[in-house]
């Protein structure tokens, strides 16, 4: 996970592990001012690898 984390925020994480996911087409994300629109936007741009969503995925299944 920190190796991860180096790249990517937590948010980024989640959104993007989600829209990994073939069966998931959208994302709802909260934000309470400009900048954390600004972070969502920005998440739904970065890519994890494929080693990083599977090391996601074994650890959301713990």
């Amino acid at each position: 996970m920190r190796t991860i984390a180096l790249y990517h925020k937590p948010t980024a994480h989640a959104v993007n592990r989600l829209l990994a996911k073939p069966a998931v087409t959208t994302v709802i994300t909260r934000a309470k001012n400009k900048a954390q629109v600004l972070q969502n936007v920005a998440s739904s741009q970065r890519k994890l690898t494929r080693e990083d969503i599977a090391r996601l995925d074994k650890l959301a299944a713990v």
